[in-house]
């Protein structure tokens, strides 16, 4: 028996002489050894290739639809994604905004309450500045009258003198400071010795610290000559000077340290009080947060602290261990 071909496919005529596809197989006929003739078998296959070409069609259909499909999911997705950015971006804005009406209330309701206690302190002075002259005025009188009449009892008399002398210098410190205070325009900056603003502080909070708390001063021998808002400088120096003091129950130490940076001064305050958690150290820059008694502290302090040093431009850092006190350090460029 012979082998067959594969099939091949040529166009076939009917006896119509109608053309048609034909799959033809043939093999050769052996006889002997040697090939006698060919037999083959023809196969219409019309049918075939016409539902071939039909699932062609079809298929390419298909094809053209699913991209166009596709093509359309990819816009839609596109205009989502834009959507979504869109509306993520308002949220920023929206939070963004939020943020800063709160930071204008704050400062408000923080400028109001700095007026009244200008006008406060520019009040007290003037009227205590007035018994201080004529208590100077006595205690020279009385000196001179006693070195003219009672000379014998001079040395008794003196250390008296002194004291009365010493505490009209303390007032006049404390009456200098509170003008100091109340003549700050906190819309202006101007020229500062940052030594002085820091003096001026403990001046005024002499009467919370003195006799239990030791103030260390570490300052640079340079120049401290800062370009700032000289009110708001004060404000934020005194409340970290609150806090410290605050921090401190009994006895204890606080450490004042400025350095000259080339172009920015460096100003450390650390106490030796009872610290921060760890956790709270995360929430002290937020606005109402306190881990003081209730009617201590209104948990503004610090907040308005933050937005002072960076409205200057500057950097305030908090390191603190529970029980061990708490160091925060403030960086301001020298032309804030």
């Amino acid at each position: 028996m012979g082998e067959s071909t594969t099939g091949l496919e040529y166009p076939a005529q009917r006896k119509n002489g109608e053309r048609f596809p034909a799959l033809v197989y043939s093999s050769p006929i052996i006889d002997n050894g040697k090939a006698v003739g060919l037999r083959g078998i023809s196969i219409d296959i019309s049918e075939i290739k016409k539902t071939q070409k039909e699932l062609e069609k079809y298929q390419n259909h298909l094809e053209q639809l699913v991209k166009e499909r596709t093509e359309e999911l990819e816009a839609v997705n596109e205009e989502l994604s834009a959507a979504n950015e869109e509306l993520y971006s308002q949220r920023e804005k929206l939070i963004e905004t939020l943020q800063e009406l709160k930071n204008a209330q704050q400062t408000l309701v923080q400028s109001e309450k700095m007026a009244s206690l200008d006008l406060l302190a520019a009040g007290v002075a003037h009227e205590i500045n007035n018994p201080l002259n004529f208590i100077q005025g006595g205690v020279v009188a009385i000196e001179a009258y006693i070195n003219d009449n009672f000379k014998a009892h001079q040395g008794d008399l003196q250390p008296l003198i002194d004291a009365i002398k010493e505490g009209v210098k303390r007032s006049a410190q404390i009456v200098k400071s509170l003008n100091q205070y109340s003549r700050v325009d906190y819309t202006k900056h101007s020229d500062v010795d940052l030594h002085r603003v820091v003096e001026n502080c403990l001046v005024l909070l002499a009467n919370q610290y003195r006799d239990r708390i030791e103030i260390e001063r570490k300052y640079t021998a340079d120049t401290t000559n800062l370009y700032c808002n000289e009110g708001q400088i004060h404000q934020a120096f005194m409340n970290i000077l609150i806090n410290a003091i605050q921090a401190i129950e009994g006895t204890g130490k606080i450490i004042i340290t400025t350095k000259d940076e080339g172009n920015r001064y460096r100003v450390v305050f650390e106490d030796s009080g009872c610290g921060i958690d760890e956790a709270d150290l995360l929430k002290v820059y937020d606005p109402f947060f306190t881990t003081k008694e209730p009617g201590v502290g209104t948990g503004l302090g610090l907040s308005i602290t933050f937005n002072i040093i960076k409205e200057h431009q500057g950097t305030i850092h908090i390191q603190s261990e529970k029980g061990k006190g708490t160091k925060v350090t403030v960086v301001l460029p020298k032309t804030c």
